[in-house]
């Protein structure tokens, strides 16, 4: 069988919102079943777990999501495979900004890494 290579492009904010996302401000049932830590509603009212955007981020494949995550502010969130120099396996910051298709600031000190999301 001959493994095909994944369609690569940088990724955008657009691309990598996460639309199963909600904050609690779009709070959906009673305040009880909206405390799980990343778990969302979708259009239905049922509670799944956020659904993140197959990605590399300088070369390590990986899974992130644009979204505020259960919290009140909006974010971007990476887990990794491999751990990444300066991400670890598992990163989340509400201090980025995409610079570039494909290339995110990040943090307070000009600390940066590529995104490209696959598919």
């Amino acid at each position: 069988m001959k493994l095909t290579q994944l369609e690569q492009s940088p990724a955008t904010y657009e691309s990598l919102v996460v639309a199963n996302d909600h904050s609690p401000f779009t709070q959906i049932g009673n305040e009880a079943d909206n405390e799980a830590d990343d778990k969302v509603s979708d259009e239905s009212g049922d509670k799944g777990k956020v659904i993140l955007h197959d990605v590399l981020v300088d070369g390590i494949r990986g899974q992130a999501g644009i979204g505020s995550f259960g919290a009140f502010s909006e974010r971007i969130k990476i887990i990794l495979e491999h751990a990444h120099p300066e991400l670890d396996t598992e990163f989340q910051t509400k201090y980025f900004m995409f610079t570039a298709p494909g290339k995110v600031e990040w943090g307070h000190h000009g600390q940066s890494f590529e995104i490209l999301k696959l598919g």
